[in-house]
């Protein structure tokens, strides 16, 4: 008699969670146990292999304990499993086997009509979700980012962005997987809860439309600007380092605008306040507030900042946001001006009352003046002469 395989982990906890496959009761026969070898000596299908990343050499029934049930349940490995399922005898010593590929056969009817109308996701929905991140993931995938699963092959670097994707056959393989994944959601609060949002802000190379949920082209975009230099005619005018990242300029602007300081006056007087304006435009177009949580963190002055610009151009148009957002920059301040002092008036002036003039004598010197005055000089002359 052939000793039959344990149930594998995730297989056993879907029985357990109430799926049960019903024996006959009686024990297995001859051409049972034969049925059986006959159904573990099968090897995969060439279709079948390509899409489990197994090979042709292996058997079709080992493939089964190997995690990957959601590979096992796509269209390219139906033929497999039918096949193995028919020659799996209903009998008491093969009673697990025969549980295991009923529970699996459940399991693949179930996946194969998922939620699509964005509803909120059904315990189907949710196994589907979960084997589908926990499928080995392809070779032409785990040669450009080490990784395990699908759930580990995410890129978080934009190096690994970069490699990832330019290259093709990996971003096909991730996006297929997109297509089969339901349409539904876990919380309609939150964009990314929703099943393909979230698939795409891990695998997708295209940049989100405006107002989407981000993706991981829209993650990149957003890491890549936060860690660009800023521009030297920006940070020698305000006397930052040339290292200085646009991260750091912004966590700058944000610290030293709040109070009217030199820098801040150097800062409304430079090419800075075009470089912060333009911020927004460099920005991805999608919903900031759903980018991934490491992105939101490391850039988090940035986003609230392109936030505010964004926000502002879509409800005001580009003329009105620019002008509030220089407002907001740089506030104008009124120059100071005098208190206006109401002069004292002046005292009507009392008249004077104006006097008769009295008669003066005529200045004309008369005959007895100039006799005096001719003897004083002859005096005079007299006794300069002595």
């Amino acid at each position: 008699m052939v000793s039959s395989p344990s149930t594998p982990f995730h297989l056993h906890t879907l029985t357990v969670a109430g799926f049960f496959a019903s024996a006959s009761g009686a024990p297995c026969t001859l051409a049972q146990n034969s049925s059986l070898h006959e159904a573990m000596a099968v090897n995969t299908s060439a279709a079948c292999a390509s899409s489990i990343n197994a090979t042709t050499t292996t058997p079709f029934y080992t493939t089964l304990y190997l995690d990957n049930y959601y590979g096992v349940c796509q269209p390219p490995c139906a033929v497999d499993l039918a096949n193995y399922t028919s020659r799996v005898p209903d009998c008491d010593e093969y009673l697990s086997v025969r549980t295991t590929v009923s529970v699996l056969n459940d399991y693949c009817t179930n996946m194969s009509s998922p939620t699509t109308n964005g509803g909120v996701c059904t315990e189907a929905d949710t196994l589907l979700v979960g084997l589908a991140m926990s499928a080995p993931v392809w070779a032409n995938c785990s040669n450009i980012i080490p990784a395990a699963t699908l759930s580990m092959l995410s890129p978080s670097t934009p190096a690994q962005y970069q490699t990832y994707c330019s290259t093709p056959t990996c971003v096909a393989n991730t996006q297929a997987v997109a297509h089969r994944l339901p349409n539904c959601t876990f919380d309609h609060n939150h964009p990314t809860a929703n099943v393909r949002a979230s698939h795409a802000q891990r695998f997708s190379c295209a940049p989100a439309p405006i107002g989407a949920p981000c993706t991981l082209a829209d993650a990149n975009a957003m890491s890549v600007l936060g860690n660009t230099p800023l521009w030297v005619n920006c940070s020698s005018a305000i006397g930052l380092p040339s290292s200085t990242t646009i991260n750091s300029f912004v966590a700058y602007v944000m610290a030293k605008l709040s109070t009217n300081t030199p820098q801040t006056r150097a800062f409304c007087r430079s090419p800075c306040v075009g470089i912060a304006m333009a911020l927004g435009s460099m920005a991805p177009a999608c919903s900031l507030t759903t980018m991934p949580y490491a992105v939101l963190v490391a850039n988090e002055k940035l986003i609230t900042l392109d936030i505010a610009i964004q926000s502002l151009e879509r409800t005001s148009g580009a003329v009105a946001s620019a002008a509030a957002m220089r407002n907001m920059l740089c506030p104008a301040t009124p120059a100071p001006t005098t208190p206006r002092v109401n002069p004292t008036p002046t005292p009507t002036p009392t008249p004077t009352p104006t006097s008769t003039p009295l008669p003066t004598k005529s200045m004309a010197p008369t005959k007895r003046m100039v006799a005096i005055g001719t003897w004083l000089l002859v005096a005079l002359v007299a006794m300069l002469a002595d």
